[in-house]
């Protein structure tokens, strides 16, 4: 990222302007490349590992040099910089850049730098690099602590928003009453409901003394997949009545099964995934009562293989040839 640096005028003076050469790309490439030809000449050999050890401390100590010096100069305007580096803002900008810069001199000219010790030029260099990579890894931690925080708080703002939503479904759980909202009932007593909502819903429904009609009827009409609900998650308790309006209402389904998959624009590969699953599950549950559900689910699947403009294919077909296979009598 390029940070301009008028972005980083100072109306106090000059010193800001030219330390904003210290983040242009420009500045950083250089200098990069100066300490990486200051190993490749052997300017650090024998001091810590061998080579291709001092290029990665190299190159992730200007990084986090860079870094640091590009909060140096947002944040002596926007006092919020990262802890790790708070301490470094107001002078590290005007010292590490040009420390590092004059030891690459040195090193990248044996004549200059045999009039003087090497520990003078050295060592204000490997400091720079060590206070960066140092603050570097601060700051890094500190990042993922950060965002680690801001996940659980959408978690928990996730979380609170669930309780408030079951709270209102509960609430309105308790106001319906069985012989007017029986379709609501069916619906929420779905196995994805918290299980409360479940328990107050399946009882409310089955308090209908013509419980088992009210269910077939359901299932044999648009409002089929309210009552699939039902049957896929819990025992009824005339099963034996159930099974073969059940079948009528899987015969339903693939009807609009097929219709979404002519006319409906918006569907993904997993779409039917969790009906498919309803639909075998509750079949198994009543395959002991004698009722036939092959040819229904046969006519489901087959609405799988309609042919749509965008080319999905719905990935429950797999699922659903596996169920065919294993209960179509040999």
């Amino acid at each position: 990222m390029i940070f301009p640096i008028s972005a980083f005028r100072s109306p106090g003076g000059p010193a800001h302007d030219f330390s904003g050469l210290f983040v242009t790309p420009i500045f950083w490439l250089g200098l990069s490349g100066a300490l990486a030809m200051s190993i490749a000449r052997g300017t650090f050999d024998g001091m810590w590992g061998g080579r291709g050890t001092n290029y990665f401390l190299a190159v992730t100590a200007v990084l986090a040099m860079s870094i640091i010096a590009v909060n140096c100069l947002l944040f002596a305007k926007w006092p919020e910089a990262p802890a790790a580096a708070r301490a470094l803002v107001p002078w590290s900008v005007y010292v590490l850049p040009p420390a590092t810069l004059l030891g690459c001199l040195f090193a990248l000219n044996p004549d200059l730098a045999r009039t003087l010790n090497p520990l003078f030029w050295r060592l204000p260099l490997l400091i720079s690099c060590g206070v960066s990579w140092t603050v570097g890894c601060g700051m890094l931690a500190e990042l993922t602590v950060s965002r680690m925080r801001r996940q659980a708080h959408r978690m928990e703002a996730n979380q609170l928003r669930n309780q408030d939503r079951d709270r209102q479904i509960l609430a309105e759980v308790e106001a319906m009453q069985p012989e007017r909202d029986f379709a609501g009932l069916l619906q929420h007593s779905n196995r994805w409901e918290p299980e409360a909502i479940q328990r107050l819903a399946v009882r409310k429904a089955l308090a209908l003394p013509d419980f088992t009609k009210r269910l077939a009827e359901n299932l044999r009409t648009d409002l089929f997949g309210r009552g699939m609900y039902f049957v896929e998650a819990h025992e009824t308790p005339d099963p034996r009545a159930i099974a073969e309006p059940f079948r009528d209402g899987v015969l339903l389904l693939a009807a609009d099964a097929r219709r979404q998959m002519r006319d409906q624009g918006n569907l993904f590969a997993d779409t039917f995934d969790t009906l498919a699953g309803q639909i075998t599950t509750a079949a198994d549950r009543f395959a002991p009562l004698g009722v036939d559900f092959v040819p229904a689910i046969t006519e489901f699947r087959s609405a799988m293989d309609e042919v749509r403009a965008d080319g999905m294919k719905p990935t429950c077909r797999d699922g659903l040839d596996r169920w065919l296979k294993a209960h179509r009598k040999k």
